[in-house]
């Protein structure tokens, strides 16, 4: 659920950011339905093309995210999570780039 809202507030926030690194690409963006992610393209059920790739891009708004070391949480002062803050990356699909489920 969190992944989903940090996506939604992504896309409020920097929909120019996305139709600039999709037009680099060669690829028409006019509204947040024209791209979705991997697994939003599923969830409206489309598919991806074999050998199509997404394009990587990344936020401009950092986000706090748990600290990780050899797969455990690194753990502040008081014994709880450190966080840092990072820009959200997302791997991003424009409709031309997929197909109908049938």
């Amino acid at each position: 659920m969190k992944r989903q809202k940090t996506y939604q507030s992504f896309i409020s926030d920097d929909l120019d950011l996305v139709k600039d690194a999709f037009t680099e690409y060669g690829y028409s963006i006019q509204t947040e339905e024209d791209f979705s992610t991997y697994d939003g393209w599923n969830d409206r059920n489309r598919k991806v093309k074999r050998g199509e790739k997404g394009v990587r891009v990344v936020g401009s708004k950092p986000i706090a995210q748990p600290l990780w070391r050899d797969g455990s949480p690194i753990l502040n002062k008081e014994g709880k999570n450190a966080f840092a803050k990072f820009p959200p990356v997302f791997f991003l699909f424009a409709k031309e780039q997929t197909e109908c489920l049938t």
